[in-house]
């Protein structure tokens, strides 16, 4: 459906030569929920608004796209109240007909598999550990506010007692992130040195916990190639440290259950 809605030299949002709000659309944007084509989860829209472009990420799923759009910036206005569902729909269809590739979207933390690649991610806060480099995303706003950042200007111990504070508000969600983190700096260290990594997966309990069975399964999220016979460098340690000790000095383990 086409809409009579026009831009006024950039400043206003004009229906009918009537203005309609006082910001002016100029580019809009879909995010879809990884393997979910149903509806779109979340909308990125550019304006301009009293002499300024303003970017703002709002939540198709979380009510009126023009009240967290005057939330976001309060001194946007809709003139013409009897077209507000109007306005809205003119927004969604602007960001169906974007011409570029569409962004992803995650509604909550936890894994999710994109659809063309088959690639695991994980939704850890506002960011998306394992995306692919240059992958548009939009998380939802109830995650989007949980992040790591700080000040680089802190001291040592005013930083660490910040991260402290940050970590108890939400372990579930934050030591994941900083986990991470600290993977991504060892390994881009070991990368300069041009040395080579291998992933390892290490768990330890009494005999019959299903600790093979856990390893196993955990590697089919990065090999769906059907359950295998044995990891590979699998190797088992009895429960016991010497085993242990003996069996990870065998070449090429990679991985244990012991």
């Amino acid at each position: 459906m086409a809409y009579d809605f026009t831009t006024d030299d950039g400043r206003l949002l004009t229906s009918q030569g009537q203005p309609a709000a006082n910001f002016a659309p100029s580019t809009a944007a879909l995010f879809w929920t990884p393997g979910e084509t149903a509806s779109p989860g979340g909308l990125r829209l550019t304006f301009r608004h009293l002499g300024r472009v303003h970017t703002v990420d709002l939540d198709i799923q979380s009510g009126s796209l023009l009240q967290q759009l005057c939330r976001a910036v309060p001194t946007c206005r809709i003139l013409l109240p009897a077209r507000r569902d109007a306005v809205e729909n003119y927004l969604l269809e602007l960001a169906a007909a974007h011409p570029g590739p569409p962004g992803l979207y995650f509604p909550c933390t936890g894994l999710y598999r994109l659809p063309e690649s088959g690639t695991w991610v994980y939704a850890c806060g506002s960011e998306i550990l394992g995306l692919p480099q240059g992958t548009d995303f939009l998380p939802a706003p109830e995650i989007a506010h949980l992040r790591l950042a700080a000040d680089p200007a802190l001291s040592a111990e005013t930083a660490a007692q910040e991260l402290l504070r940050v970590l108890q508000q939400d372990p579930v969600i934050y030591f994941p992130l900083w986990s991470f983190t600290l993977l991504g700096m060892l390994h881009s260290a070991l990368s300069r040195l041009d040395a080579t990594t291998f992933p390892v997966c290490a768990l330890t309990g009494s005999p019959g916990f299903g600790k093979t069975t856990l390893v196993r399964r955990f590697v089919l999220l990065f090999q769906d190639t059907g359950v295998p016979e044995q990891t590979l460098g699998e190797l088992d340690a009895m429960s016991t440290q010497a085993y242990l000790r003996q069996s990870l000095c065998r070449p090429g383990s990679n991985s244990a259950a012991g």
